[in-house]
């Protein structure tokens, strides 16, 4: 099957745009019975038109198969200039999960924010071990909110994700999101893989009850050399993947 890529400003995103793709997230995650649809929806919405680019990607019948949400804040610590990029609103179709298609739109949308020059760029966000997984394979390391010995910059950067991000939902006490949503319920064989990774049980160290709608924050450095790296492991899936 074919894919296309759009890539948008969020400014630009009108309302039957915005109800698709929220439409689209809640048909992988479901929202919390106690959250009302619509408060939720003003918040998607909101984000999303602060958004610097908006990756929509496509089916050969239009049908919407994955998004990305990519949003900047350009900042400074001790008069060091810095660049976050936080990648909202992640979501795959899971006949496009683990395909180069998927990483190829990820990039895509991402990429391309990552070249001011002069400043110290981080990546990061809120969200379920999934996509703190997924942002691992692709740049890590990755410092998690509340962590000892993470570097006075990132706590920083972390710290603005929360003030910015969180919301009323933030607990001070555990330092976690209670999220609107509920995720997926994981599969065996991505428990397996999973739970053989380090970064997966610093998570379940920092947030047990991430299956209940709880989150925590965590950014990594960005490194050219390691998006060349995940460049070309994605070259040789995509070459794999024509041949079979």
């Amino acid at each position: 099957m074919s894919w296309k890529v759009s890539i948008t400003d969020g400014a630009a995103l009108d309302e039957p745009a915005l109800r698709e793709l929220w439409s689209f997230r809640l048909s992988i995650m479901r929202l919390k019975p106690h959250v009302s649809p619509e408060k939720d929806f003003a918040k998607f919405a909101a984000l999303c038109r602060e958004a610097r680019r908006v990756m929509r990607l496509r089916d050969g019948n239009g049908r919407l198969g994955g998004s990305l949400v990519a949003l900047v804040h350009d900042g400074s610590f001790q008069s060091e200039q810095f660049r976050l990029v936080v990648p909202e609103y992640g979501f795959l179709v899971p006949e496009v999960r683990g395909r180069a298609v998927a990483s190829w739109a990820w990039a895509r949308c991402v990429v391309p924010l990552l070249y001011p020059r002069g400043v110290r760029i981080f990546v990061g966000g809120i969200g379920y071990p999934t996509g703190t997984l997924a942002l691992d394979s692709f740049m890590g390391p990755l410092w998690l909110y509340g962590e000892p010995q993470v570097p006075a910059q990132a706590a920083h950067v972390l710290e603005w994700i929360v003030s910015h991000l969180a919301g009323s939902n933030w607990d001070r006490v555990s330092q976690q999101l209670d999220m609107n949503t509920l995720p997926s319920h994981p599969t065996e064989a991505w428990l397996a893989r999973s739970q053989r990774r380090g970064l997966y049980q610093r998570y379940l160290e920092r947030c047990p009850r991430w299956i209940e709608g709880r989150t925590v924050p965590c950014i990594c450095e960005y490194s050219s050399w390691r998006v060349v790296r995940a460049a070309l492991q994605l070259h040789r899936r995509w070459w794999r993947q024509q041949l079979e």
